[in-house]
């Protein structure tokens, strides 16, 4: 899955984009019958280059790309997405969304079954409720937390911070949103490792967000 191209280049989608493509990630890697899919981290390099299938494919070890792009027009998306088999550079299956963001749930499910069958993988009943498991059903909520992930993965003190910020905004949106909570707790961790806040401190905040989101 690489990483969802913002067309537009707007920055204020940038966390849409990055998210879309983790959300992808980690609802296909939970397949049973997905035999590899590749870490957010290793396809970031890919981020706004040009792509050549075949390339990408012996670099990565895939057999297929999913390529997609992304851009808004006010509260509309436009998301197109192509999955596209490595060997030969054939497009498997293609679509495009045009939606609003309170739809974004639908269209991140349609994208993964949509490889799922396309890649013609058999999935069990478990498969299909990890694929389709939702988090929230508030769309505004999980826009927040997206943010908020977006602003942690930068890795920096002020990020941080400002990560915690929108999860609690997040929170305030759907207060049993585990999500959030558990992006409290690594920011939490992460500022009392760089001692920014008093580790013991950061500890006891991070140990009481975790459980709140276990509960």
């Amino acid at each position: 899955v690489l990483p969802f191209s913002n067309t537009d280049e707007d920055p204020d989608l940038e966390y849409l984009s990055e998210g879309m493509t983790e959300s992808i990630i980690n609802s296909l890697s939970k397949l049973s019958g997905m035999n590899k899919v590749i870490a957010r981290s290793s396809v970031l390099q890919y981020k706004q280059k040009e792509i050549i299938p075949e390339k990408v494919g012996k670099e990565l070890g895939v057999e297929a790309l999913l390529i997609s792009r992304i851009s808004q027009r006010e509260d509309e998306l436009s998301i197109s997405v192509e999955l596209v088999n490595t060997e030969d550079n054939n497009r498997i299956w293609g679509h495009r969304y045009k939606r609003t963001f309170s739809e974004i749930f639908d269209i991140q499910d349609e994208i993964s079954q949509a490889i799922t069958e396309n890649l013609r993988l058999k999935l069990t009943g478990e498969d299909y409720k990890r694929l389709t498991k939702r988090y929230t059903e508030n769309s505004e909520a999980y826009k927040l937390y997206l943010k908020g992930k977006y602003f942690y993965n930068k890795h920096s003190i002020e990020s941080y911070n400002k990560s915690i910020q929108y999860y609690d905004q997040a929170i305030e949106k759907d207060s049993n949103f585990a999500l959030a909570y558990a992006g409290i707790s690594d920011a939490y961790s992460k500022l009392g490792w760089l001692n920014i806040i008093p580790p013991k401190i950061a500890h006891r905040k991070g140990i009481n967000a975790a459980m709140k989101g276990l509960e």
